[in-house]
């Protein structure tokens, strides 16, 4: 019976350990691409295309642009997709996400980002706290939701909350609505021709 108490609080222990690890280790790497990202944007010397391919390329890693996809469509729109729809649905969503991006991006000045701090929510969620800093003093909350990807197992960025509103939210709600009113051809469509997919209400 000991033994097996024993037993029991090293496992609580060593889990413990490995969340401290994941959390500490994800709060380093938010702040690490934050420092590439800012870098890039602040270099006068490259070209805007080279700029942006290798800010893509730098934070890709870290987001699972597939989970965003599959999260911004609810089940019962989800359903009514072919396979061949859902996957082009997906290609076309990671498309207009880093077009998107880069256009947020291209709005930076001289802002300054602030990693605050790294929480365990649970076994497979973490929050990293971040603040965007402008010249005058004001603070916008950035909320970077991590969850652990169930087929590698890696932390990565499934959502992200500005000022409290989830991205991911916002394109369900969005795309919710353009496949009530019409069919997955409207939807297409409007990714296709959209110059910007994030909503409005979080610019």
């Amino acid at each position: 019976m000991r033994s097996l108490v024993i037993l029991i609080f090293l496992t609580l222990v060593l889990n413990i350990t490995a969340f401290a690890g994941d959390v500490e280790n994800i709060h380093k790497l938010v702040n690490k691409k934050i420092d590439i990202v800012v870098s890039l944007l602040t270099n006068k010397k490259i070209e805007k295309k080279e700029r942006d391919e290798k800010i893509i390329k730098a934070i890709s890693p870290i987001i699972d642009f597939r989970i965003m996809a599959k999260m911004s469509l609810k089940k019962k729109h989800k359903k009514k997709l072919t396979k061949l729809q859902r996957k082009e649905f997906y290609d076309l969503f990671e498309q207009r996400l880093h077009a998107s991006l880069i256009e947020k991006l291209d709005l930076y000045t001289d802002e300054q980002v602030l990693v605050d701090k790294a929480k365990q929510i649970n076994k497979n969620l973490i929050d990293v706290l971040a603040y965007l800093v402008s010249g005058s003093g004001k603070k916008t909350d950035i909320n970077f939701r991590f969850i652990k990807t169930p087929k590698s197992k890696k932390w990565k960025v499934f959502d992200v909350e500005i000022l409290g509103t989830s991205i991911v939210t916002s394109y369900r709600s969005n795309f919710a609505n353009i496949l009530t009113k019409g069919s997955y051809k409207d939807l297409k469509d409007w990714l296709l021709k959209s110059n910007d997919i994030i909503p409005e209400k979080i610019n």
